[in-house]
């Protein structure tokens, strides 16, 4: 079990209830997604926290469980001048599911396809219809992914072919 706070992630034992690991200055906000027996660390900083719009950010690295380190050449910048909402990340398969935050620049209100196995985000899915807006929150179920917006007063569903 991964626990993430600040800018230190720590792993923890979940029959002892003790931290076994702690991965130091990984980025702000660390949040782990596993897929496909991988560990992925999504960091960033949303716009509410940076110091202005323009430096909000979000970045995936994937790190070696055994050893807690990074592993070289794994770091992927996924939006600048926006963020990936809060820990609002989901795998699906051999998938990574992230929503965009609002902010300023390109990749403002997305929803990213991110494939681990070639560290590419394979699609981009404009979910503020070039109106800026992010989203909040995403989520699985009735074989589709929905996103929610509390800016646009939306929530939109995408269907997902099966795996």
């Amino acid at each position: 079990m991964w626990r993430g706070c600040g800018r230190t992630l720590d792993r923890v034992d979940p029959s002892t209830n003790k931290i076994v690991a702690t991965v130091r200055d990984i980025g702000a906000q660390p949040a782990v997604i596993a897929v496909r027996n991988e560990v992925w660390v999504k960091t960033g900083l949303d716009p509410f926290v940076a110091p202005s719009i323009d430096r909000a950010s979000a970045t995936l690295v994937r790190i070696n469980p055994n050893t807690t380190r990074p592993i070289p050449g794994t770091v992927v910048h996924l939006v600048h001048g926006a963020s990936v909402a809060g820990a609002s990340a989901l795998a699906n398969g051999d998938v990574i599911w992230l929503p965009t935050t609002f902010g300023a620049g390109p990749g403002v209100g997305m929803l990213l396809e991110f494939d681990p196995r070639t560290g590419r985000v394979v699609k981009r899915f404009d979910l503020s219809e070039g109106r800026g807006y992010g989203s909040n929150a995403i989520a699985f179920g009735y074989g589709s992914l929905w996103t929610a917006s509390g800016t646009a007063n939306e929530v939109r569903r995408f269907l997902i072919p099966p795996s």
